[in-house]
């Protein structure tokens, strides 16, 4: 799309402003939002897909705001009281006090997203689906349906690659091998050997 054109969305026609990479047509940033990941198949390049390897500052946000909204759901859903208890049955072993608690409080929230905690074993998470993810929006859809097949996990950092990315393994699932993590806070403050809980 060159500068200055007005050109219409190829979804809804409104006026639009992305050069969509996987439909080779240019999309307005809703129908983008709205579709990116569920019904477009967005290549990790795209400086648009959050979930991609161009976007972090994005991933962050939708992460940022999931996890606000996992845990409104988490806590409405288990209570208080079940809740703290799962936040000290996850606290880190290697840690002490309020370190300790706070990597607990933490890992709760996917803990119940992820296990089956109620008689007949159902995980929060596959409740929360078949009510068609409520009160999230496309790519906070997109991250749970990931994050309730997930299981937490401790990272241990191998090395640091950049100013954005890790080499960790993965100590709960060791058969896994060496990834790549992206993520710059820990990218700044790890040091080799560093353990970190997910």
């Amino acid at each position: 799309m060159s500068k200055g054109q007005a050109v219409a969305c190829a979804v809804c026609g409104r006026k639009a402003g992305r050069d969509c990479p996987a439909l080779d047509e240019v999309t307005c940033n809703i129908c983008c939002g709205a579709r990116r990941g569920s019904k477009i198949d967005c290549p990790p390049e795209c400086p648009h897909f959050p979930f991609g390897t161009a976007a972090l500052d994005k991933l962050l946000r939708v992460e940022d705001s999931w996890l606000d909204k996992t845990l409104k759901y988490v806590l409405d859903r288990v209570g208080r009281d079940r809740f703290q208890h799962s936040v000290e049955k996850c606290a880190l072993p290697w840690e002490e006090g309020d370190l300790a608690l706070e990597g607990g409080f933490e890992l709760a929230p996917l803990r119940h997203l992820s296990i089956g905690m109620g008689d007949d074993l159902e995980s929060i998470g596959s409740i929360w689906k078949k009510e068609d993810w409520t009160g999230l929006n496309n790519d906070e859809r997109y991250m749970a349906e990931y994050r309730r097949k997930a299981l937490p996990g401790i990272i241990e950092i191998q090395k640091i690659l950049d100013d954005k990315a890790v080499e960790c393994v993965d100590l709960v699932d060791t058969e896994r091998g060496r990834f790549i993590v992206l993520d710059r806070n820990t990218a700044k403050s790890a040091a080799r050997f560093d353990r970190i809980a997910l």
